[in-house]
């Protein structure tokens, strides 16, 4: 089975930062496939590494989102979340135990690629209603949120949302 990592308008929840994130995630998914097109054990790492904390930060900052917005069903959309973090936590693991670089990419490629189709689809559109409605009496909310969560000394995961994006 063939998938494409492509973005694509079908994925854009209105949100711009939002969106701004799950692009990013899609170009790391992009990113490990070309890596695992190398041969370069450490680049395959470093980039699944980038993808599994950047996706983990992601989650931090749509439960933060979701949570100010008073979205009715974020318990639910946090144990998808939980569940997500569980899988990258293993994959990490994997990882540090020096088991077969390739194969873990390979495996976060698929599964995340898969797992991230479905839930921007289905879950995030659910509460973009709400969150949209709270951005629109917050807007600094989401500045504040991005530096707890992608400048804050204990996150891996780099600064790559545009905090101007958020103002949606």
């Amino acid at each position: 089975m063939t998938f494409s990592y492509e973005w694509s308008e079908r994925y854009v929840t209105g949100i711009d930062v939002v969106d701004s994130q799950h692009q990013r995630l899609f170009q790391y998914l992009r990113d490990v496939d070309q890596a695992l097109k190398g041969d370069d054990s450490e680049a395959i790492e470093g980039v699944v590494r980038g993808l599994l904390d950047y996706a983990v930060s992601h989650c931090l900052f749509e439960e933060g989102l979701m949570e100010r917005a008073h979205y009715a069903l974020l318990e639910p959309h946090r144990h998808a979340h939980d569940l997500f973090r569980q899988r990258a936590e293993r994959y990490l693991r994997q990882l540090k135990q020096g088991e077969d670089h390739r194969a873990i990419a390979r495996e976060v490629r698929s599964a995340i690629a898969l797992w991230l189709t479905g839930h921007i689809l289905h879950d995030d559109m659910d509460y973009v209603k709400d969150v949209k409605r709270m951005l629109e009496h917050d807007r600094s909310f989401v500045l504040r949120m991005i530096d707890r969560i992608f400048h804050h000394p204990g996150t891996k995961a780099a600064a790559e949302p545009d905090p101007a994006a958020g103002q949606n």
